[in-house]
């Protein structure tokens, strides 16, 4: 998981943060990159959608416990 304060956000430091494990996954043979998403996180969809990632599906989360109901949105791009 990635977070930044949200005080530095507009300052470049999640693109080069994605851009530091982009190059570190490619140099390991990956050619598909996955992200997942809070449902309802209006900064970090946008953020994914503007650097080519598409929406593939909503799941619940891993963390959710039976009577709760997290969602996950995964995205995924070529890298």
């Amino acid at each position: 998981m990635l977070y930044l304060d949200p005080k530095r956000r507009g300052e470049g430091i999640g693109t080069l943060l994605l851009n530091a494990l982009t190059d570190i996954q490619k140099s390991k043979g990956a050619a598909r990159q996955w992200v997942s998403v809070s449902k309802g996180n209006h900064k970090g969809i946008p953020f994914y959608e503007a650097r080519s990632f598409q929406f593939e599906e909503e799941q619940k989360t891993y963390e959710s416990k039976e009577n709760e109901e997290y969602v996950s949105l995964r995205y995924w791009r070529e890298i």
